[in-house]
């Protein structure tokens, strides 16, 4: 082609392109659906201003609305534009239904535009492995898992003989990701370094590629897509576990044609296993690596994330330490300090710690959250036609039950208490338990069904840091360092560092 008619038709595409978002954008405008509903923050005009506080503050905006709405309905206005957030009570309507009319799925992909970051990848396949195949067999991998961990302090950790200087953030999305693989795809694949900085960097392109993609304009996102680095990467990232799959998968294949037997207990086989159960013949490797992504991203940093939490409640308050490292040793003694299937149900003041932690730092200020993919009428008259998304504010501390004590207080026995309080409390407030008052995992049928391996992927870890570690803040931190907020997602400071120390130096690590 003539180079010089080159930027002319360049030109001529770019004005067809332009004359053409400006007919969708108003189209687009038109077509808006709209809620008549109060709007936290509308004494002020300035809409940007409103946006940036939710995308800072939310957890500020949404005590707000507690304080002025109570139990009533009312919407925040984000980048994303108004969302509808839901008194805890209304809860209670959404909870029998099934997640083919209101799913938590659909509307965790949507915030994360996964059309175009592949989130919104809702398998039965992939959910199965997980409610039943992973829980079923949860308790035959403690100490799977713990070899994992133990391998990653040994390897990941400096030595400690001293006091030093540890980003949690960075060294602790190692361990999970290493401790989950060894679920996920099996020993030794989860010790490859390529899949663990594939399935990690996955989860990060996704947050990152799919939030620098939310700053265009809808209309915009089919091309602007591929003019952001971390969406690129999220293709190559699909491509890359696929090629280090296939060694892998191949050689299963062979070794099970030789054996006539297949010794492997994991993801991978229990992902084949219901494929081939349900007849579904589009399952191949390549969705079978989709898959492994997709497991990746829902436990890897929510988990780290958990443990960072109750390591900085740790270090601000000590005083938990010493009880909780009794614990641990008294119901290990039969093992010399390593954990076992049956120990990590009677860690119960560790359980109640890890809740209170939660409860004080959850995943999310909104973790109850639906996509309506039906029409919905709540008990209060309000209608929600379908692709609406409601989201509860579940973090208002003062709706705690009276007998919980003091809800703002950090307590970290409180749970250990109440379970002992009567017989029939004894299974109930527990980590991995989701109730009306606790909706840090979800609540009703489409609860997180990782939770209860989240837990115990939380209980090994902390176990053998409290163990094997003397910890503490670096000095000139004072008290619990404040989390920063991203929209309605609570973090932990990456900019504070935690001091360990080997506990017992004279024994191996």
């Amino acid at each position: 082609m003539d180079s010089q008619l080159t930027p002319v038709l360049w030109s001529l595409a770019a004005a067809a392109v332009i004359a053409f978002l400006r007919n969708a954008l108003t189209t687009y405008h038109k077509q808006r659906r709209a809620f008549t509903l109060p709007i936290v923050g509308a004494d002020t005009d300035d809409i940007n201003a409103l946006k940036q506080r939710y995308v800072k503050e939310a957890d500020v905006l949404l005590r707000e609305g507690y304080e002025r709405f109570k139990n009533n309905v009312f919407q925040v206005i984000t980048p994303d534009g108004p969302r509808v957030f839901l008194p805890r009570k209304l809860a209670h309507d959404l909870r029998p239904l099934s997640r083919h009319e209101a799913s938590g799925m659909k509307a965790l992909a949507d915030r994360h535009i996964g059309h175009y970051t592949t989130i919104d990848h809702e398998s039965d396949i992939m959910l199965g492995a997980i409610k039943i195949d992973l829980n079923r067999n949860l308790g035959n991998f403690v100490e799977h898992v713990a070899d994992e961990v133990v391998h990653c302090f040994k390897t990941q950790f400096p030595p400690c003989d001293a006091w030093t200087p540890i980003n949690l953030h960075e060294k602790l999305l190692r361990v999970v990701a290493q401790a989950s693989a060894r679920i996920f795809v099996g020993y030794p694949m989860c010790r490859n370094e390529e899949w663990l900085d594939c399935s990690t960097r996955f989860a990060l392109d996704v947050m990152i590629g799919g939030e620098k993609l939310k700053q265009w304009h809808p209309w915009l996102r089919p091309v602007a897509q591929y003019l952001i680095p971390e969406m690129t990467r999220i293709r190559g990232d699909h491509r890359q576990a696929l090629e280090l799959l296939l060694p892998e998968l191949q050689r299963r294949a062979k070794d099970f044609v030789n054996t006539a037997s297949n010794p492997h207990n994991d993801m991978i086989e229990w992902m084949q296993r219901r494929a081939k159960k349900l007849g579904d013949t589009s399952f191949d490797s390549k969705e079978l690596a989709n898959l492994q992504m997709l497991t990746a991203t829902a436990a890897i940093h929510t988990t780290r994330l958990a443990i960072i939490h109750a390591l900085y409640d740790l270090a601000a308050r000590p005083e938990y330490i010493e009880p909780l490292k009794s614990e641990i040793l008294e119901v290990t003694k039969d093992s010399n300090g390593k954990p076992r299937k049956q120990h990590l149900t009677q860690m119960r003041k560790l359980d109640s710690f890890m809740k209170e932690s939660q409860r004080h730092n959850p995943p999310s200020v909104a973790t109850f959250q639906r996509k309506a993919l039906v029409s919905i009428d709540l008990s209060n008259g309000l209608h929600i036609p379908p692709g609406t998304i409601v989201q509860c504010n579940t973090n208002m501390l003062d709706e705690a039950p009276a007998e919980w004590g003091d809800p703002h207080a950090f307590d970290g026995l409180r749970f250990y208490r109440l379970r002992a309080s009567t017989p029939e409390a004894a299974n109930k407030f527990q980590f991995a338990s989701p109730s009306y008052d606790s909706m840090q995992f979800g609540f009703g049928n489409d609860a997180c069904p990782g939770r209860f391996f989240a837990s115990n992927q939380i209980k090994i870890i902390l176990a053998h840091v409290l163990l094997n570690y003397d910890l503490k803040f670096e000095e000139g931190v004072i008290g619990r360092p404040k989390n920063p907020m991203f929209e309605v997602n609570v973090l932990a400071d990456p900019t504070v560092k935690v001091l360990f120390k080997r506990a017992r130096p004279d024994e191996p690590n």
